[in-house]
């Protein structure tokens, strides 16, 4: 069970440019990766994760299912930069799915002590996702290319801070989740968000985006709305 979700992956591949995944190899598309599904992403589209038995095991084999096809994916149809930056990520998250799925392990004790009172804070961490997507659909749509990457990192650093208010009376919750956030995107978060920081100045002074309006394109998987944004990192 992947407690964060491997939706970061996409936005380190940063080496995409002119478009999203206009540098995709011959014969590859974007739906591929769509169709590898994104039901990882912890609280994204649901207020619960499966704590024990057979749910938990099926929600197992779904995520290595899932991240198996995507590591494929990028194999297949990236190079350079994004080809390495993808499969970082990935194997990052394919190591801390394979450490909570075991029975046994740390990783797996730990989140079974856990899960119950993340999933009594399930609706408020589904909305801090919730807020993550809204703060991307409106950097694709309404940021200039220059300042895509700067709203969509301080909109993860946000969506940090509001998972640590969530899960703030949730003894171990809180601190389980930030340990794995840090350990699959701290570094490279690191490399491509600059100042742009949890809580930093550079985010503050952000010039504030507008809403969305009916005819702007509204993208609602998370995996599109980063690669969108990544695609834009060395223009």
């Amino acid at each position: 069970m992947l407690p964060i979700g491997a939706s970061g992956l996409v936005f380190l591949v940063a080496a995409l440019t002119g478009g999203c995944w206009a540098q995709l190899k011959p014969g590859c598309k974007v739906e591929t990766l769509r169709a590898c599904g994104d039901d990882y992403v912890p609280y994204g589209n649901r207020p619960h994760l499966p704590a024990s038995g057979k749910e938990f095991e099926d929600e197992c084999t779904k995520q290595k299912r899932q991240i198996a096809c995507s590591v494929e994916f990028i194999n297949d149809c990236l190079s350079g930069l994004s080809k390495t930056a993808g499969v970082l990520a990935v194997r990052s998250l394919q190591g801390i799915v394979d450490d909570i799925c075991t029975d046994g392990s740390q990783s797996h004790k730990e989140y079974q002590k856990v899960v119950p009172c993340m999933n009594a804070a399930g609706s408020k961490l589904n909305a801090c996702f919730q807020g993550l997507k809204s703060g991307m659909q409106k950097a694709v749509a309404k940021a200039p290319p220059n300042e895509v990457v700067p709203h969509t990192c301080c909109a993860y650093g946000e969506m940090v801070d509001c998972v640590g208010r969530a899960l703030d009376t949730c003894e171990g919750g809180k601190e389980f989740l930030l340990r794995i956030f840090d350990r699959a995107f701290g570094k490279v978060l690191g490399l491509v968000c600059g100042q742009h920081t949890r809580g930093s100045e550079a985010c503050k002074a952000l010039p504030k985006l507008p809403s969305l309006g009916p005819k702007d394109r509204k993208i609602d998987n998370y995996l599109e709305l980063l690669a969108e944004a990544a695609a834009t990192f060395e223009q």
